[in-house]
């Protein structure tokens, strides 16, 4: 039995025509309550802000320009809220909104905020519901109705399972037939598209994105049909739609690195470090390096990308970037010469690197 569970709602298990599907949020929140009956923690991840706007104000067609898309989410999400409140209190179920944004997860800080957060709201047997802040943010809007940050909150909260509920029934290959376990997601890839609804967005695409976000810690995910009758349960008793197996296994800071953290600028190194950094798991050092991209402070994240510019790993900086501009290429000695101070030798220390690319 997986103990803590993050399950997504997408938009289209959630709309009904052109309005919302109240017998759906009735069977969530009893699916839901069950589950706690049971002793698993569930956390909700909900699309439908923007959905559920458009139906209050009676919008067909999703608009483009952004600045409506965040007013309509501004209306949206105090109705939806309002119906989660509803239909979980029908089952003695109190709900704790929880509104999160890209920056939630850069900032390590805020990140552990976050976390301590969900987990009280857990330990007074609160159900935590987490959206995009749709009003403000615009990435959540571009990128993809919540399947990432499903993903992310499935990582913040060191969950046992991701459970995606959408309005197919899985992954289908070229023939049509539902594909039951993945274990490589690179090479179910290709049967995955977007969507090309007016009330959502994203599509299978941002699913497999965000299953590779969540295997990567050892997570494994279920993408399923949430237009069946108490899905949850039935997807979890019946081992329905696409399972995807946890892949490596890194540990809580490196996939905050690689993942969930978005890098200050980069720096370009040379052949003989990128075989030191991917086949011998050292540090990067000044004299591998011959290149920086962007301008950061000592402390920030950063890509590290090959001669070719293929990127290949993400880490945390020692030094700012105007400092490795002076000291790119050169030894020890010749550092402290430069900067006139003792400084650690390493530009990134493998403790403080992970490897994101294929090169």
């Amino acid at each position: 039995m997986y103990k803590k569970i993050v399950i997504k709602i997408g938009s289209s298990v959630l709309r009904k025509n052109s309005s919302l599907n109240l017998i759906k949020f009735k069977e969530i929140a009893h699916d839901i309550s069950q589950l706690n009956k049971s002793g698993q923690k569930i956390i909700l991840v909900t699309s439908g802000a923007i959905a559920s706007g458009m139906s209050r104000l009676d919008i067909k067609t999703k608009p483009r320009a952004i600045s409506k898309l965040q007013a309509i989410a501004s209306l949206g999400q105090i109705e939806l809220m309002k119906l989660y409140q509803e239909y979980f209190a029908k089952f003695k179920l109190e709900i704790g909104q929880v509104l999160l944004s890209w920056d939630d997860f850069s900032s390590r800080r805020r990140y552990l905020n976050a976390r301590d957060t969900i987990s009280e709201l857990l330990s007074l047997k609160i159900v935590p519901v987490i959206n995009e802040n749709d009003a403000l943010t615009i990435e959540e809007i571009k990128l993809g109705d919540n399947d990432r940050l499903s993903a992310m909150v499935a990582a913040l909260v060191e969950a046992d399972l991701l459970l995606m509920l959408s309005d197919v029934d899985g992954i289908y290959d070229s023939n049509g037939e539902l594909i039951k376990e993945v274990d490589d997601i690179k090479k179910i890839k290709k049967y995955c598209f977007d969507t090309s609804k007016d009330f959502c967005v994203g599509g299978m695409i941002t699913k497999i994105e965000a299953a590779e976000i969540a295997t990567a810690l050892g997570i494994p995910c279920i993408i399923s049909n949430g237009n069946i009758r108490n899905a949850v349960l039935k997807t979890l008793a019946n081992n329905s739609g696409t399972y995807i197996k946890a892949a490596r296994k890194l540990s809580a800071k490196k996939h905050w690195l690689a993942y969930l953290s978005k890098p200050k600028g980069g720096i370009i190194i040379d052949a003989g470090a990128k075989e030191a950094v991917i086949q011998k798991n050292k540090s990067i050092l000044p004299r591998g390096i011959v290149g920086i991209k962007g301008s950061f402070d000592a402390g920030d994240l950063v890509t590290v990308f090959s001669k070719n510019n293929l990127e290949l790993a993400r880490g945390i900086t020692s030094y700012a970037s105007n400092e490795i501009s002076k000291i790119k290429g050169k030894k020890t000695q010749e550092i402290m010469s430069v900067l006139g101070e003792k400084r650690a030798d390493e530009i990134i220390h493998r403790n403080n690197l992970v490897l994101t690319g294929d090169a």
